[in-house]
């Protein structure tokens, strides 16, 4: 237990699903969890730390060539998701995959014209 709620205190895992759009784990707080489900748990907070720091390099690389086209073409942003990519804190930015998704869109669409 003592390990769970070290993992847990820090709501580690409700955190990497917010910026990750994705599901919690599912460990009850009123269930003792076995080892394997406490191996089980830190394996997949693990995953979703790679997963974030990933999605986020890439989202980084990604809003880097945006702004440069929009440069470029002397574009203001005008639309909020372009907004939301060139003006929001990096850190507060939804790291969905379709949020990704769009991101490579917009590059595209940015480039092209």
């Amino acid at each position: 237990m003592q390990r769970l709620k070290a993992l847990m205190d820090q709501d580690q895992d409700q955190d990497l699903c917010d910026i990750l759009c994705s599901i919690p784990y599912g460990i009850a707080a009123d269930s003792v969890p076995s080892l394997q489900q406490l191996e089980t748990f830190g394996q997949h907070i693990a995953n979703q730390n790679a997963e974030k720091a990933k999605r986020y390099a890439e989202f980084m690389d990604l809003k880097k060539q945006i702004i440069v086209c929009m440069g470029e073409l002397d574009h203001t942003p005008e639309t909020s998701f372009e907004k939301d990519v060139v003006c929001e804190d990096e850190e507060s930015f939804c790291l969905s995959r379709d949020n990704i998704t769009s991101l490579k869109l917009l590059l595209c669409q940015q480039c092209c014209h």
